[in-house]
């Protein structure tokens, strides 16, 4: 699961980064290592940025650099998930598909 199909309020264990570029040498600078707790306070639909509070500071970070963090939930979950978009309904001229 990835870190960008959270909505807020989850919490979530890091499993590892699943890019070694430089977005992916970044966010483990950031503290995105195996292991590392964390919590979404704020998410934006649309595919907007997202808020991550991981450890004891807060972030925020764009949706697709959050795609590259592969983690797992941590406790019960209310509301846990956004729609992954390729299952999300499209708007056409002649109505939602």
């Amino acid at each position: 699961m990835r870190l960008a199909e959270l909505m807020p309020g989850a919490q979530f264990r890091v499993v590892r980064v699943i890019s070694g570029g430089e977005i992916g040498k970044r966010l483990v600078d950031l503290g995105f290592i195996s292991g590392a707790e964390g919590k979404v306070v704020r998410a934006t639909l649309f595919r907007g940025p997202i808020q991550i509070r991981l450890g004891d500071y807060d972030l925020i970070m764009r949706r697709h650099e959050a795609r590259l963090v592969d983690i797992e939930p941590v406790g019960e979950l209310d509301q846990p998930f956004f729609q992954p978009e390729e299952h999300r309904g499209r708007w056409h001229a002649h109505g939602r598909h």
